[in-house]
């Protein structure tokens, strides 16, 4: 799905998904299945099964006047127990935008789904002329050798990075990567997890990456993802990214949504519900 934020077209893409292979109990551990299970009647295609969410590797494309910005690059076809990904190349080429065209890598952050087609199995770079950014506070985490065994992906798909350019963005500041696209610090779900907003004439996008897992935390963000590093940052981050979207002119994007993963978070029924665009 294409979408204008003014001056610039905001894409959704995947990278392939399926069944998540962990259960509602593992991804949200605190919450009974018996609290999570009226809500597939909001939300049905949030809901793979009763007890499984769905897999979906969400990216992101942004064409502006000055560049062409890839957020994330996907999960590729190594993923282990989780379904294969892949797609992202073939579905920006159906938007028309080579790997080559990219000007503009950056990552909300380094799980492996985000980083995944970041180098090819020869080592060459995939976005051969971009430049890349990151968070600092992720870069330290993740390339951390003490932590090497934990992350294996990083070395393949990430710390090469360190020999072409790089821009770490600092913490607690918000950070213009190009016009129209600011960098906004979300920390919880990973240390230096990143949010994105896209303003154009006076129109405005957020780009929630993976603050939000399932459209449910809208309305119950202080609810645990298993994956979250800081479970109480990833909450506060939550309430404060819903207070810049709710009931208000703006389209929000998040990763693991279903498709389209664009729409606006509005109040229904005394609640903060995900509407997503038709």
């Amino acid at each position: 799905m294409i979408v204008r934020i003014g001056d610039i077209e905001l894409i959704s893409l995947s990278d392939g998904g399926g069944v998540f292979p962990f259960g509602f109990d593992g991804v949200f551990p605190d919450v009974p299945l018996a609290e999570i299970a009226p809500w597939r009647a909001v939300y049905p295609a949030a809901f793979a099964s009763e007890t499984h969410p769905p897999a979906r590797y969400g990216a992101f494309a942004l064409r502006t006047p000055s560049a062409t910005v890839l957020v994330d690059t996907g999960f590729g076809s190594e993923t282990g127990p989780f379904p294969p990904g892949g797609l992202l190349l073939g579905a920006l080429a159906s938007h028309g935008i080579m790997a080559a065209d990219v000007d503009v890598v950056v990552f909300s952050h380094l799980h492996p789904d985000h980083v995944g087609q970041t180098f090819a199995a020869d080592g060459e770079a995939v976005f051969e002329h971009a430049r890349y950014a990151v968070a600092a506070a992720d870069w330290r985490h993740f390339t951390d050798p003490t932590r090497a065994a934990d992350f294996p992906w990083i070395a393949g798909q990430v710390a090469p990075l360190a020999a072409r350019e790089l821009h770490l963005l600092p913490a607690g500041a918000e950070h213009e990567l190009v016009e129209g696209v600011v960098a906004v610090p979300a920390p919880g779900h990973t240390p230096g997890h990143t949010a994105l907003v896209v303003r154009s004439c006076g129109a405005q996008a957020l780009l929630l990456a993976d603050a939000f897992f399932h459209p449910v935390q809208l309305a119950q963000p202080e609810w645990r993802n298993s994956a979250d590093s800081d479970p109480a940052a990833a909450s506060a981050t939550r309430s404060a990214l819903l207070a810049r979207v709710l009931d208000l002119d703006v389209i929000v994007g998040a990763c693991h949504f279903p498709e389209p993963a664009l729409g606006r978070v509005a109040t229904v029924a005394g609640e903060p519900r995900w509407l997503p665009l038709a």
